[in-house]
């Protein structure tokens, strides 16, 4: 298989390139750091080729279709994996960060859907987002976060609709705690407690399940899924003491 794969050289989106080239795919990565993108390529080979974009930026959807165009790549599968997470709300709400996190989580994402949608509709391919279990209840300290991963959830739902007919899928997956780069600062959140944590290589090998599947909406871990739904009734002021240890 083709598959394009952005946020490619840290976390989750590192570990699923790795699996991917090692299993004989073709895998096209994307991220901002043109230097992270050459060291990746050197650790995993011919199988391996990449582009440089900020998906914050308007004309990145445009720069990722050129590159792909310029060595004949098709992909498959898209993994819109590309995101960020930093705290906008610490202290005082922060419009200017939660408005960052927007257009790479969600404006940034879209852009390279409606970009590639013709080519990954010519080879009956699918488009996989990450999405995180905020999509599902509030975070407090990352509202701008929160409301991106409800959006791109909503977003990939919706597509799923739109083309059911049609040759290409639309899936996503929502993660609950992975221990990668962004989970963080377990210290500076003061994670106290995270039995459900699980590694970036168990996460993309969810992903990698999540492409071969015929499920629409994923969500990982399976336990904390039950969770989820066990405490749908709770008010989010509740919910948020409870996992609060979970989480930070």
């Amino acid at each position: 298989m083709q598959i394009v794969v952005t946020g490619a050289t840290s976390g989750i989106g590192r570990a699923l390139v790795g699996l991917l080239t090692a299993r004989g795919d073709r895998v096209f990565g994307v991220s901002r750091s043109v230097t992270a993108l050459a060291e990746v390529q050197a650790q995993l080979g011919k199988n391996f080729s990449f582009v440089a974009a900020d998906l914050a930026s308007p004309g990145a959807a445009d720069i990722v279709a050129r590159a792909l165009a310029s060595v004949e790549f098709v992909p498959d599968a898209v993994v819109l994996n590309a995101g960020i997470y930093p705290h906008d709300s610490d202290k005082e709400f922060d419009a200017a960060v939660a408005a960052k996190v927007l257009a790479v989580n969600v404006s940034g994402t879209l852009a390279l859907v409606g970009r590639l949608l013709p080519q990954v509709q010519q080879r009956g391919g699918q488009f996989v987002a990450v999405s995180s279990l905020f999509a599902r209840r509030p975070d407090p300290l990352g509202v701008g976060y929160a409301a991106s991963k409800a959006a791109l959830t909503m977003a990939f739902r919706s597509l799923a609709l739109r083309y059911r007919n049609s040759s290409v899928r639309f899936k996503v997956i929502q993660f609950g705690p992975i221990a990668t780069e962004g989970f963080a600062g377990a210290e500076r959140r003061r994670v106290r407690f995270a039995p459900h944590l699980r590694t970036a290589q168990q996460a993309a090998a969810a992903i990698v399940r999540t492409m071969d599947s015929g499920r629409t909406v994923v969500t990982y871990p399976w336990l904390v899924s039950c969770a989820l739904r066990v405490t749908a009734w709770l008010p989010d002021p509740v919910f948020d003491a409870i996992t609060r240890p979970f989480r930070r």
